[in-house]
Parts: C-alpha cells; structure tokens; sequence
C-alpha cells in the first residue's frame, strides 16, 4: 500500500515556493505573513527479535530495518481566532536481511489540526489523520484465521476524522457537541496460489462515525462533574480481497466524569458509565462496564508519573465485540532543559467474542482472550530547536493465547527547521 505517493512532490512544490517568499527567516521558511513552512526529517534503525509474533516458516525470527522520512509541515496564524497546522511525511523502510527484502514498504502520514475561536464562548476544533502502517499486533495474530498470518506483516491504513464545537456557557457550565468518523483498510498480501491463500483471512475492516455529546458543570475551583452520551455506528466488512459486508454495529455510551484536582501536584479524573453493543442484522448485543481513573503527578519540576486502570469495549479485528482492560504507568524524568528519559508500563487484556456473533441470533459464541505486557525505557537529547536524538527499548510479553516475548531496540535522530 503505497498511499498517493504525493509526499516528496508537495516537498519540492512547498521548496520552490518558499523560494519565491519574500524573505527567509531562520530557522523557518516564511510563505507569508501567517503561514509558516517547517522541513523534516527523521533517521530511525530499529532490531525486532520476533516480527511476525508467529511461524515465520523458512524466514528469519529476527529482523532489523532503517527508516528514512523526509516530510514538511505547514503551520498558520498563531496568533489569529483561525489557526491551523497540516504535515506530511513518507516513510522509506529497509530491511537489512537479503531474505526480509519483501517486507520493503513506503508508508505515507498525514495530519492536519485546525481551531477557530473568536475570545468567546465558542471554541470549534477540527483534526484528519492518515497513517500506513506495517507490523502484526497479538489480537490480529491471535484472530487471523488458519496461520495465513505467519510469515507476514499486516499492512494496514487508518483514516480519522473530527469536528468538535464547544461552548461556555456560564462561569461554572460548559459543553461540547461534536462528530468522529473513522475507518481502516488492510492491503492483502497472497500467500500461496493456487488456491489463494491472503494474510487478511478472519479479520474485518470497519467504517465507524460517532456523534458525542458532552456538558460539564464546576462544582468547586478543584472538583467538577460532567455528563457524556454517544452513539455511533460501524459499518463491517470482509478485509480485502473480499470485502463482502456483514453487519452494522450500534454503539450506546453514557458516563459520568469526575474531575478533581487533589492538590496543586496531583490531577484526577474518574469516568464511569456502560456500553451498550447491538448487530443490527443478527440482533446479537452486549452490555459492559467502561470505566477510567487517570491520576497525573507533578512530583518535582524535573519528574512527572501518571497512572491509568480502563475499561472499555469495541469492535475486535475479527468484527467480534472485544471488552478491553488496561493498567498502565508513565514516569517522566527532565535531568535537564536538553536531556529527558522515561519508563512506562502496561498490562492489557482484550476478551473478544466470536464464532456465530455475525451469522445467528442468540447462538452461541467463542470468546478468545489476549493478555499481554509491555515496558519501556527511552531516553532523549534536544541539543538545540532543530535536533532531537533518542533511544528507545521495550519488552512486550504474551500471555495469552501464545506465549511469546518480543525485544525491540531502537535509535532515531530527527530534524526539524
């Protein structure tokens, strides 16, 4: 999948315009007087000792690659009641194993952030993102049908779409109203011919748009209080090559949030409600918890840690409904203005239910669990506004329904100006 290929040629179109601006300010190209043009780049070398989290029958376990990804982005009006901000970039991915040179992809990146607000009580806020990717993930190695998996990497696209108005409405009440759209597309790779044998078997791409409505109401300077109601729909279908549609999800959410500022160092929030999930053609629906605590903590100037336990429930890979639970801890530490590292923690399960929930009503289903855990250290050096270098580690292990670990190592240094 290699998007719109459009990345390098609005590179060199954005470079002859800023050719012809009016004057060139370091360390930005200004194209007028509110729009600003910034080039990018990033070189990134990553070693991944399990890379399709399977059999990679006579290919190697183990692979390591290099990215290159020059980009521009556009940002304007900073100081305006409109401001908004569009970048590009294309990945070029490389594998240093002869025998991994199939995995070769170019992968394309779009993100575009807008705000319009006036000084008064209305605030709208828009955002678009595309993003290629290529790696296996252990819910879709877990819920690809027959091992087609193995061997492969899934190449997959997802696009999102927001618009969120805002509104103040008193000194203590506020509210928002808005509308997400999402959607993903895999690109099929065969494996075997004949019969033909696709990597994309037993897993599902959806069109999802949801309308949230939220209002919120500040009971003291550190405590507040907030209703949410959603509904939304996605739309599944066969991953391709087939496509073929099967059913239409109806989403329901309703919570209460809870915001309290504990002291002048430490944030909360608790969010609890239910979802409630129904197959519009088979009649098949599920009720679940979704909760959330989010605890944020200044420690010192230089350290900051947070903590989140979720619950929440969604449409799995496989089109099956999935509860998903999750603990995860961050710790950031600033030794200095230029020099920060991090650890972060997570622990994951995702109970997916599948089997006849698209087929019948009121049959009965399969349910596959996914259990997994993950750390990660990093550290990073900004030795001025333009570079940042990094190296990152992380150590995922698998529980369920393989056990597996995986070592990933990385170092990356990116440029901007």
């Amino acid at each position: 999948m290699k998007g719109t290929r459009i990345a390098l040629p609005l590179a060199f179109l954005a470079a002859a315009a800023a050719a012809r601006a009016e004057f060139f300010h370091s360390p930005m190209v200004r194209l007028g007087s509110e729009l600003d043009l910034f080039f990018t780049a990033k070189a990134r070398a990553e070693y991944d000792d399990n890379l399709f989290l399977g059999r990679p029958g006579t290919l190697p376990e183990s692979g390591a690659y290099y990215d290159l990804i020059p980009g521009i982005e556009l940002e304007y009006g900073k100081d305006l009641p409109l401001t908004g901000s569009f970048a590009i970039s294309r990945r070029y991915r490389t594998f240093f194993d002869s025998k991994l040179r199939n995995l070769d992809d170019e992968q394309d990146a779009y993100q575009f952030k807008g705000s319009f607000e006036m000084g008064g009580p209305l605030r709208v806020e828009a955002a678009a993102t595309y993003a290629e990717t290529a790696r296996n993930t252990p819910e879709e190695s877990a819920l690809a049908g027959g091992g087609t998996i193995d061997g492969t990497l899934l190449r997959q696209t997802v696009y999102a779409q927001s618009v969120k108005a805002l509104y103040q409405f008193t000194e203590k009440t506020s509210g928002g109203l808005g509308v997400r759209h999402s959607s993903n597309r895999y690109d099929p790779i065969a494996r075997a011919t004949p019969p033909p044998d696709f990597n994309t078997f037993g897993l599902r791409e959806y069109d999802s748009w949801a309308i949230p409505v939220d209002a919120r109401y500040k009971l003291t300077e550190k405590l507040s209080v907030g209703l949410a109601l959603e509904y939304g729909e996605s739309e599944l279908h066969e991953a391709r090559p087939l496509s073929a549609y099967l059913d239409t999800i109806e989403r329901e959410l309703a919570n209460l949030t809870f915001n309290w500022m504990v002291t002048d160092k430490l944030d909360s929030e608790l969010r609890v409600g239910v979802i409630r999930s129904t197959y519009q053609n088979t009649g098949f629906s599920n009720t679940s918890p979704s909760f959330s605590l989010r605890l944020s903590h200044s420690t010192t100037e230089k350290i900051n840690q947070g903590l989140i336990i979720a619950q929440d429930a969604t449409a799995a890979p496989n089109g099956g409904l999935g509860d998903s639970f999750q603990v995860g801890y961050d710790f950031n530490y600033n030794n200095s203005d230029a020099f920060r590292t991090f650890f972060r923690a997570t622990y994951s399960e995702s109970n997916v239910l599948s089997g006849n929930v698209l087929s019948a009503a009121g049959s009965a289903v399969n349910r596959i669990d996914v259990k997994s855990a993950n750390a990660a250290l990093g550290v990073s050096y900004a030795p001025d506004t333009h570079w940042v270098f990094s190296a990152d580690y992380s150590y995922t292990t698998n529980i369920e329904p393989g056990d597996y670990d995986v070592n990933r190592v990385s170092l990356e240094a990116a440029f901007r100006w």
